[in-house]
């Protein structure tokens, strides 16, 4: 461990170095307080399921396990910013560059759901990009804290949720799929398709209601 980064509820996140090659790394510790034998094993079984997958625009798990501290993963360290941080900073992206952000996210969606691995919580936060560099993360995460009041403390947010995860289903390619639906929408919108008083509200409008078309709001955009 090289310097902490951040420090959360559920788990701490350091830089770190692999001691192989000396190459850095991001070093994610989930706390052991969240944690049980049923997850832990699930989680061993996602490391083994994720550490082939090798994409250039995914960020590569290189190990994990369960340690003193909790379950920690070891990935690749992609220097970046991630997408949410610049849609604080420019809510409103031109065409051709929420085409070249689409072309990578799907990329990498596709990579992974050729070796049946689904992200099932795709959101801006997991989008990390660095000049015309684009990498998603987080795959392990997803679908992996079954338990109810885990998964509300956890995904608080239902913003890019499909229908399907937000009905309990298993996640599904078409989900993700979706979720990057609405992340695109909203980088040329300036705003998500769906808005509410509160995320149950949002959630419900994902799965009753069909967004205004995004031509409507921005005429440019070809229907």
């Amino acid at each position: 461990i090289i310097e902490p980064i951040q420090e959360g509820e559920f788990s701490s996140t350091y830089k770190g170095q692999v001691l192989a090659d000396g190459s850095a790394s991001l070093i994610e510790t989930f706390k052991r307080s969240y944690l049980d034998s049923t997850l832990i094993r699930t989680l061993q079984e996602k490391v083994t399921m994720l550490q082939p997958l090798s994409d250039p625009n995914i960020v590569r798990l290189i190990d994990g396990d369960y340690g003193w501290q909790g379950f920690y993963f070891i990935k690749e360290y992609f220097e970046g910013t991630t997408l949410k941080a610049l849609q604080r900073g420019k809510p409103r992206f031109e065409i051709d560059e929420v085409l070249h952000f689409a072309k990578q996210i799907a990329g990498a969606l596709a990579a992974a759901h050729r070796r049946q691995i689904v992200h099932g919580y795709l959101r801006p936060e997991f989008i990390w990009i660095a000049d015309d560099r684009l990498k998603v993360s987080d795959f392990a995460l997803a679908n992996t804290f079954e338990n109810p009041q885990r998964s509300r403390r956890l995904l608080n947010d239902a913003t890019y949720l499909s229908p399907e995860e937000i009905s309990g289903a298993a996640s599904q390619p078409t989900g993700d799929c979706y979720s990057l639906g609405i992340i695109l929408y909203s980088l040329r919108a300036g705003m998500p398709p769906f808005k509410g008083k509160n995320q149950l509200e949002v959630a419900l409008k994902h799965l009753r209601d069909q967004p205004v078309p995004l031509s409507r709001i921005r005429p440019e955009v070809p229907q």
